[in-house]
């Protein structure tokens, strides 16, 4: 039986590929953010942490941008999609704890309450091993 074409439904696809596109962001917020982090990696001044500042916020809000429209890539696709916004979120999360170090870091040497390290101790001598073992002997022995 062949259906009434006026009663039946009709079944188009997306008008908007939803999944390459959605991907492609991913993909790109990945990229920009690993570039951006060789650049501006490893700041120890307090302008190159301001400016690592701006640039993870930046970022941050772009994956947020497109965490909003990923309930709309189908089925197959999302599962792309929410692994990558995972991946970046997770990215993100390692590179703000690592310049939150640096700001403590910066932070103490500004209040001077940067100590050096504790010294090794040196390697007790052939002298202080024997009055060691002299103190422990019982006398009369």
């Amino acid at each position: 039986m062949k259906p009434n074409s006026k009663t039946s439904a009709v079944i188009s696809p997306p008008s908007f590929p939803y999944v390459p596109v959605a991907i492609g962001m991913c993909l790109f917020i990945l990229a920009v953010g690993a570039g951006l982090l060789a650049l501006s990696s490893c700041s120890t001044s307090p302008e190159g942490i301001v400016r690592e500042d701006a640039v993870i916020q930046t970022i941050s809000n772009a994956v947020d941008h497109v965490r909003q429209y990923a309930p709309l890539v189908p089925a197959p696709g999302n599962s792309l999609v929410e692994p990558l916004l995972a991946m970046c979120s997770a990215a993100l999360a390692i590179w703000s704890g690592y310049l939150h170090r640096n700001v403590r870091v910066l932070v103490r040497a500004a209040n001077g309450n940067a100590s050096p390290p504790a010294p090794a101790p040196s390697p007790p001598t052939a002298a202080d091993l024997a009055a060691r073992l002299a103190a422990t002997k019982p006398p009369g022995s």
